[in-house]
């Protein structure tokens, strides 16, 4: 969570000091002008704690310059949501959250075998996982693959361990079977 201030907002905050400052010395403010530096400073506050309030999504999907998709996923949460979004972006996808550990059986999909999958990144940082995938990688009936499983680290309230496959394929994809790899 950021809680610093932008350039515009530490200008505005030190106006308004300086302004408190200025007529703490001189007569009392009107009514008038108390009411609009309360609103001033009311507005900078519901501007900061706005943020706070607002939960960070499950995922995001959007379009880079390049024309490369990029998904971030915070939680493993709404793998369907997840799936309809990428298709808004003309992906099928097929997005499966597991235990940690846990894979999806080795044979419930044919991957694309001409090695589309070079330049797509996969990164773990502090979304939980962002997937860049360049234009062109996944054509007309294909679907990304993505498994994704994670454990919070015992003793250490931030900390997560995750695991994550991806995969395009080719033809049908067979529903998820647990295993272990």
């Amino acid at each position: 969570m950021n809680t610093q201030l932008d350039h515009f907002e530490n200008a505005l905050l030190t106006e308004i000091r300086q302004h408190v400052t200025d007529r703490s010395t001189a007569t009392r403010p009107s009514v008038k002008r108390r009411w609009a530096l309360g609103s001033i400073v009311a507005a900078v506050a519901g501007g900061l704690a706005v943020p706070l309030l607002m939960p960070t999504p499950a995922y995001t999907v959007s379009e880079g310059n390049a024309g490369e998709i990029i998904v971030k996923v915070n939680r493993p949460e709404d793998a369907p949501g997840l799936e309809a979004k990428l298709a808004e972006y003309g992906i099928k996808a097929d997005v499966t959250y597991l235990p940690f550990s846990q894979t999806c059986q080795p044979d419930r999909f044919t991957e694309v075998p001409d090695g589309r999958m070079k330049g797509m990144q996969l990164s773990v940082g502090e979304n939980l996982v962002e997937l860049v995938i360049p234009p062109g990688r996944i054509r007309d009936g294909e679907t990304f693959v993505m498994e994704l499983s994670d454990r919070k680290i015992p003793h250490d309230k931030y900390a997560f361990e995750s695991k994550g496959y991806f995969a395009v394929a080719t033809g049908p994809v067979a529903p998820c079977r647990l295993s272990s790899r």
